[in-house]
């Protein structure tokens, strides 16, 4: 992720070496929200992006979100919420996501 990002996840998916790893979240499971997202947990993994595209997929929207430095990440959302935060090409959103939902696995 971007330098100085923390990710949260649960003890059994801890790594049992200390070399590079990949994250692995699915796309739903990523909340997204243009203000701060203050009902998650103190465990919570957040991020902050902008949307870079935004793809409608029938009853989800999928959006790209540009982290920083190479680092992006697909979130997707049903329509209804989406039509609720109207988000648009280059916004800036609140990434937050459950350390249950972070999936690690041993480059």
């Amino acid at each position: 992720g971007p330098a100085g990002s923390v990710f949260r996840t649960s003890a059994d998916e801890l790594p049992r070496t200390s070399g590079d790893v990949t994250l692995m979240i699915r796309p739903e499971n990523i909340r997204v929200d243009s203000e701060p997202i203050k009902d998650a947990s103190a465990e919570t993994s957040r991020l902050q992006g902008d949307v870079s595209k935004l793809a409608d997929s029938g009853p989800f929207v999928q959006l790209t979100i540009h982290c920083g430095p190479d680092f992006t990440l697909l979130a997707s959302m049903g329509k209804w919420e989406y039509n609720q935060r109207r988000l648009l090409c280059g916004d800036r959103v609140h990434l937050a996501i459950d350390p249950r939902d972070i999936h690690v696995l041993e480059d």
